[in-house]
Parts: C-alpha cells; sequence; structure tokens
C-alpha cells in the first residue's frame, strides 16, 4: 500500500493540474433577474391613509453590477 500512495499522489496532482488548466467559460451566465409588467403598492404602517405606488413596464437587474438596468 505505501508503495502505490507516491502514484496515486501523482495522479491527484496531475488531475489537479489538468482542471487547472482548463479553459473557463468565455462569457459569463444570464444569471440577472427581469420582470415584465411589474406594478407595486407600498402601505406605509405609521400613516393609514397613505400608500404609494410604483409600475413599470421592465425592470431588470445586474448581479455582477449590483444596481437594477
Amino acid at each position: 500500500m505505501l508503495k502505490a500512495a507516491p502514484y496515486l499522489l501523482a495522479a491527484v496532482l496531475l488531475l489537479a493540474l489538468v482542471f487547472a488548466f482548463l479553459p473557463g467559460r468565455g462569457t459569463r451566465s444570464d444569471t440577472g433577474v427581469a420582470l415584465e409588467g411589474v406594478e407595486l403598492t407600498l402601505y406605509p404602517a405609521q400613516d393609514p391613509g397613505a400608500w404609494w405606488s410604483f409600475d413599470a413596464a421592465a425592470v431588470q437587474h445586474d448581479p455582477f453590477l449590483g444596481r437594477p438596468t
């Protein structure tokens, strides 16, 4: 068993080296969020008679930029 250990270690290191130098994806995946026809109404708890309404035809969020676009 001890005689095989260096060969096993070398194989694992070689495999790790191969995976380390594999090319990654050239383009980033589309991981953002896209919403269409968004309507939002807020009712503040401290002013029962008030309400705020927001709407948008389309809203997108890009997590790589960290802001809506």
